[in-house]
Order: C-alpha cells, then sequence, then structure tokens
C-alpha cells in the first residue's frame, strides 16, 4: 500500500505549510454549505442566510448518519431504513450523545435540534425552504424568474432536501462552531472512543469463538501497530472513510479482507484512525473538483501529486485540447525546448493555464487511478511513482510526439459555427469521446462508459510514461479515418486529425538524440513511400472532383446547398484496402464526368509528378492494404492545395487593390 503511505505522508507536509493547503481535519471532510444558521445561548432560532462556502464538518463515515453537526436535511429527517425499520443510531441521537462530553456550542445545538423544529423555522420564519399544502418539499421551478425573486434555494441546490447547513452559536467565545479548535479535538476524541470500542469488541468477539472452537487462552493486547506507519498507536480503526462519493477504498469486516497466512482479518489489516482519516482526506482534497487537479470521469478518477502537495496537473491535461493558432503548417520542433509559443502556450488554455512548479531532480511525482470495483467499492487501478523531471519531459514529450493540426470551433459561446485549424495535441478525453463518435453522436453513452473508461485506462501510460498509443487504439482511428461517409464532416475531420496524430507519434516520432528531422505539416516531397504517395493521389482526385461540383452548383444556381460527398470519400476504404484498383476507378470517372467542367491541366501535372515519385511501376501497381502512412499523404496535400489556393486569391486580390488605386489616380 505504498499509495496509502504517499497519501499519509502529503498530509503532514501540507499542513506543516500553514494554512497553503486546505485539507480536511482527522474525522472531518471539506463540503459546500448553502445555510449558515444562527442560535443564541438558549438555543433559539435568530437568523439564517445563504451562502456557499466550503466548510471543513465533522463526520462518522457511515452511510446511516454522516453528519453529526453540519447537517443535510435528509440527514435531519432519516429516522428509519428503506425496509422501514427504525435505526439504532440517528442524527438525533448520535448528536446528543456527542453533547453530553462536549463544547457548550454543541450542546446549544443539540438542545435546539431537538426541539424538532428546524424545518418549520427555516419555512415560517425566513422564508428559505418552500413546503407545498400537503407538507412536503416543492420542486425546482421551471420559471427561472421565480428563482430569482422568491425561490432563491434553487440557486443552491436542485433539491431542498439536499440543501446543507452549518452552525453559528452566540456566545462569549469562538461563535462559529467550524472554526472552533475543542469542538474539532472533542470529536477527534469522540470518534475514536467509538472505533476502539467497535474494535474491541470485535476482537473479543472473535476469541471468545476461538477459545470455544480450540480451548487456547485469549491473546487479545492493549498494543496496535499501525502497517503504514509502522508505530504503535491508540486506536485501529475497522471503519475507513469514503474515498469517492459513497466508494469505500478500504473495507473491513471477516468476509471482506484477505487473509493471506494469517488467521483473523484484523491481522492482515491494521491501520490506526488517525493515519486512514489523514490520507483518505489528503485523497479527496486532491481530487477535488475546486483544485481541478484530477481528470473525472467518474467513477474513474486520475490525480497526479508529489508528497509536498504540489499539482500535476492532469485534469487539464487530460481533459482539454492544448492548442495554438497556427498561421502556416510547418513547426520547427528541434525549438521545441525554447519556443516559449509551443512549450508553454500549448500547454495552457484560454480558460485555464497549466502552471507546472519547478520540481526538485529528486522529487517524486505520484500517479494514481482511483475506478469502481462494484457500487460502493473503490479500488486502485493503477500507481506509479516518478521523477518531477522525468514527468516534465513525458508530458513535453507527448505534446511534441502527438501534435497536429485539429479543427477547433472558434468561439465556443457565439451561435456562428466557424472552424479553425490549430497546431495542438489532443486530449485523451477528446480521443476517448471521439472513439465513439456516430453520425451527429459526440460522446460515449451510457452502455459505452465502460469502454470509455479502459481506453483512457489504456491511454495513460501515452502521457505520463512516453509509451507509444496502444496498436488497437491506432487501427480503429484508421479504420474510422477511412469511412467519412458514415460522420458529418466536423466529426471526420476530427478523426481524420487524430489518426493522422497517432500515426506521426507512434511511427514517424524520433527520439531527440538521433537529431533527425520530424514530421512536418506540409507534404514531405522526398517521401517516395508508397502509402504517402497513395494518400496524396486520393487527396488530389478528391479535391479536383470537389471543385468541380461547387462549379456545377454556382451554374446551376445552387451555390448554397452543401455538394454530396465525392467518389473519392465514398470510396476512401475500399481505396485503402485496394488502393490501385480503386485508384484506377476514380480517375476513370473522374476524367469521363468531371474534368471538362475544369479549366487547364494543373490536376494530370499534379498527378503524374506524384506518381513520378513511386520507386517502380511494380511499385504502384501493387495492390496490398495501405498502412495508416497514406492518411498523412492526404491531410497533407489536401492543406497544401489549400493552402496555395489562399495564396492565389491573396495575390488576386492584391493586384485588384493596385490596380484599383492606379486608376484612382
Amino acid at each position: 500500500m505504498s499509495w496509502f503511505q504517499r497519501l499519509y505522508e502529503t498530509y503532514g507536509n501540507c499542513v506543516a505549510a500553514q494554512g497553503k493547503f486546505e485539507i480536511a481535519p482527522v474525522a472531518h471532510t471539506n463540503k459546500v454549505c448553502n445555510i449558515e444558521i444562527k442560535l443564541n445561548e438558549k438555543a433559539e432560532f435568530i437568523e439564517a442566510e445563504f451562502i456557499e462556502a466550503i466548510t471543513p464538518i465533522p463526520t462518522t463515515d457511515d452511510n446511516n448518519c454522516l453528519w453529526p453537526l453540519a447537517v443535510d436535511i435528509k440527514t435531519y429527517q432519516k429516522e428509519k431504513d428503506k425496509q422501514g425499520k427504525e435505526l439504532k443510531v440517528t442524527y438525533k441521537k448520535l448528536l446528543k450523545e456527542w453533547s453530553d462530553t462536549a463544547d457548550i456550542k454543541i450542546q446549544i445545538v443539540n438542545k435546539y435540534i431537538q426541539k424538532n423544529t428546524l424545518i418549520q423555522d427555516l419555512v415560517e420564519k425566513k422564508r428559505i425552504l418552500w413546503l407545498s399544502e400537503d407538507g412536503k418539499f416543492i420542486e425546482k421551478p421551471k420559471n427561472k424568474k421565480d428563482i430569482t425573486d422568491k425561490y432563491k434555494i434553487f440557486q443552491y441546490v436542485k433539491k431542498q432536501e439536499d440543501v446543507f447547513i452549518r452552525w453559528i452559536v452566540d456566545t462569549d467565545k469562538c461563535r462559529k462552531t467550524w472554526e472552533d479548535k475543542a469542538i474539532i479535538e472533542s470529536w477527534i476524541n469522540f470518534r475514536k472512543q467509538k472505533e476502539n470500542k467497535k474494535y474491541k469488541s470485535e476482537i473479543e468477539k472473535t476469541y471468545r469463538k476461538i477459545d470455544k472452537e480450540n480451548n487456547i487462552v485469549s491473546r487479545l493486547t492493549d498494543d496496535k501497530i499501525c502497517y503504514i506507519s509502522g508505530e504503535i498507536t491508540d486506536c485501529i480503526t475497522t471503519n475507513h472513510p469514503f474515498a469517492n462519493g459513497t466508494s469505500k477504498l478500504i473495507a473491513v469486516g471477516d468476509d471482506l479482507v484477505f487473509k493471506g497466512i494469517f488467521e483473523e482479518y484484523y491481522e492482515a489489516l491494521s491501520v490506526s484512525f488517525d493515519v486512514s482519516q489523514k490520507a483518505h482526506n489528503t485523497l479527496k482534497w486532491l481530487i477535488s473538483k475546486e483544485r481541478k487537479q484530477a481528470y473525472r470521469n467518474y467513477p474513474q478518477i486520475i490525480v497526479a501529486f508529489t508528497i509536498n502537495g504540489k499539482s500535476g496537473n492532469v485534469g487539464l491535461i487530460f481533459g482539454e485540447d492544448f492548442v495554438k493558432s497556427a498561421k502556416g503548417y510547418r513547426i520547427d520542433f528541434e525549438k521545441f525546448e525554447e519556443d516559449e509559443k509551443i512549450v508553454k502556450t500549448s500547454l495552457q488554455s484560454r480558460k485555464h493555464k497549466i502552471d507546472f512548479e519547478k520540481f526538485e531532480e529528486d522529487e517524486k511525482i505520484v500517479l494514481l487511478e482511483m475506478n469502481a470495483a462494484s457500487p460502493g467499492r473503490a479500488c486502485i487501478t493503477y500507481y506509479k511513482e516518478l521523477l518531477g523531471s522525468q514527468y516534465l519531459k513525458n508530458i513535453k514529450n507527448w505534446h511534441k510526439k502527438y501534435c497536429w493540426q485539429f479543427l477547433k470551433r472558434k468561439n465556443k459561446n457565439s451561435q456562428k459555427k466557424e472552424y479553425q485549424y490549430f497546431c495542438g495535441t489532443p486530449s485523451i478525453n477528446t480521443i476517448a469521446n471521439s472513439y465513439f463518435y456516430k453520425k451527429d453522436k459526440y460522446s460515449a453513452e451510457k452502455s459505452e462508459q465502460n469502454i470509455k473508461r479502459k481506453l483512457i485506462r489504456d491511454l495513460m501510460p501515452s502521457v505520463l510514461e512516453n509509451k507509444n498509443i496502444p496498436e488497437y487504439i491506432e487501427k480503429h482511428f484508421i479504420e474510422k479515418a477511412s469511412n467519412p461517409v458514415v460522420l458529418n464532416n466536423i466529426q471526420w475531420k476530427t478523426i481524420l486529425s487524430i489518426a493522422c496524430s497517432i500515426y506521426k507519434g507512434n511511427h514517424l516520432y524520433y527520439d531527440e538524440n538521433k537529431k533527425e528531422e520530424d514530421c512536418l505539416m506540409s507534404v514531405d516531397e522526398n517521401c517516395k513511400d508508397r502509402n504517402y504517395l497513395y494518400g496524396r493521389l486520393l487527396a488530389v482526385i478528391d479535391d479536383a472532383e470537389k471543385s468541380a461540383l461547387l462549379k456545377q452548383n454556382k451554374e446551376n444556381s445552387n451555390a448554397k446547398e452543401a455538394i454530396r460527398s465525392t467518389n473519392a470519400q465514398r470510396l476512401m476504404r475500399q481505396f485503402s484496402i485496394k488502393p490501385f484498383e480503386t485508384w484506377k476507378f476514380l480517375y476513370e470517372k473522374f476524367n469521363d464526368a468531371y474534368k471538362k467542367r475544369l479549366s487547364g491541366d494543373w490536376i494530370d501535372k499534379r498527378i503524374a509528378d506524384i506518381k513520378d515519385k513511386f520507386t517502380s511501376i511494380e511499385e504502384f501497381e501493387n495492390n496490398l492494404k495501405l498502412t495508416g502512412l497514406y492518411l498523412l499523404g492526404y491531410f497533407h496535400q489536401l492543406k497544401t492545395i489549400e493552402n496555395e489556393r489562399g495564396a492565389a486569391i491573396q495575390n488576386k486580390n492584391k493586384k485588384e487593390k493596385e490596380f484599383s488605386n492606379d486608376t484612382a489616380k
């Protein structure tokens, strides 16, 4: 359980930093509170107001009664289980038991709670909660004006039962219960007494059974060793905190623990109360939404951190595409380390910046993935430790290896759907969602979520350990990019870019020490590979047919209508399987139906120029299946044609402007 020890060590270092980190204390958890209630010394309701503040609150780590002080309305009302049986321990019973040995402020809160007027006071005195005529909580109104003017509670929660309350008690000393150190210590001691009592009861129960069956003397002792810290402790816990929602990483019980060589479960697993609380609270702090440090694909969570609390920013690295505007299509990768526009700008987005803190050379980065084994049970599915310098190097290599051109929407908030090509690297989330693209469907459905989580898990080593993207993912995107007719235009261009990015990173990327030129973002005129050249031929015939169809639409006064898919696009999959045979068919079709609509012989010249680059006629007539390299040739050739066409239009406009100026003179 090295990961558990690292979390425990992180807690100690973060607390020692004195306020820089906001990890919840032992036996507490951070929760967003929505209502703040003020009581006087007589336990009378004074006032209540709306708030939205993260507050450390006491917790029991028990499904029946989680919150003994700050409370949600569901817990306050919960007196019976789902079968209708009365619970042994309810919120009110637990609070009363604690208040008997607690600070005066807790006694005041308890006295008020036992009156059972909480909901009534919030409804009648302050109009914070709202009930229907039959005494049930009303649902969120559809009219937004009602929420703004009257039912303000719905600005904070979707259901009134989910509202969270914290308490201010009007006494001479610290009035805020969540900041009172005496209350915090009181609850920790109360929890420890409970845990010790439960632990001792479980062991005595087991040993009584052993003594009865085997007639041996009980070896029960007060010495308890924590397997994480290696120290003697005064309290061993059998009730570990929740790690993610209502899921637990560690569940203790005779039927839950793998005993190995031990006879009893408490011998196989022995973790102190303090260590367990500190480790779990650190994990919850690291993966919290507010920090934006972890990548969350619930219940899958991935996080990177050091034991001094520095962030690895996995949340942004996995969740967002990192791009920079690209005027040209050539990137000088040799200057990658020095070029601020690529290193710094590409590792940030418009909304969030990734500020990689400097790590010491021997400082370790902990990489952790948590997932759900079953409802209520979480598990660690990936754990690795890297030096901070190696971690940063791997992240930079990921952006360098898989950098490509991607079509991105200019402004998501704008009603106009304008797209522009950017140079950058797709996020893990984008790759995983694109895997499931179908026409006008952009993300995984519920039935596909397990596959998406596996994809993300398999992609993690590519980012964090500088490994290649798995072959099955590469093959999937190459095949999907070769079948554009089953996707809309934006989806297909995204898939095509991802396929090129993956193939380039897996096959055409060279180690920095070799000083060989990386794959460029424009046509490589020196490349004589059959796959690459066939991709270029496909792009030329595709663009030529598209130009002819556009001209046909203009002649028929249908310029605004979308043109149909070209033969090159419809037969792209067939082309990738049998290139020579399909090429002959496409070329003949083009000559028969479209060539006469286009002026000049530029198309034949371009095709002849590409065909001349084949090393032999036999290689050109080779009908074997193409590799993913043909997609790079296709993409590069289309971009070069588009670039040349744009330059020609600019030159034409420039000459017309100069001519008009001369005429005016």
